[in-house]
């Protein structure tokens, strides 16, 4: 399955989007993203506790969230599961401006309820 047809599958089961630094952070039940699990790889965050997946995709890939009772996801760049050096445009794309967005917002940077 395409990164398209992953992202509009999960976002028909959408119960909450939240718009932060430009990109939409949509959460689900945990039941209906475990419909699609086998297209994700469970994946290690340093940034946040929860559990973390990341899609198949080499390297514009959807990033989940588990807390337990919803799984929030988004697009991100640089699928650090599928390659370590996509680490560097992850972190430049991605991570960066999610956490000045943070500073900016005054909001937790490690909580899934942005």
């Amino acid at each position: 399955m395409t990164l398209l047809q992953l992202k509009a599958e999960l976002a028909k089961h959408k119960i909450r989007e939240i718009r932060f630094i430009g990109r939409p952070f949509v959460s689900i039940k945990k039941e209906d993203f475990e419909r699609y699990e086998e297209y994700f790889q469970i994946s290690r965050n340093w940034l946040n506790t929860k559990i973390n997946y990341r899609s198949k995709h080499w390297f514009r890939h959807i990033h989940a969230i588990d807390n337990g009772i919803e799984v929030q996801f988004h697009v991100d760049n640089g699928n650090i599961s599928r390659n370590f050096l996509f680490a560097i445009p992850h972190s430049v794309f991605d991570v960066a401006p999610f956490f000045l967005g943070c500073l900016f917002h005054w909001k937790k940077p490690f909580n899934i309820d942005i």
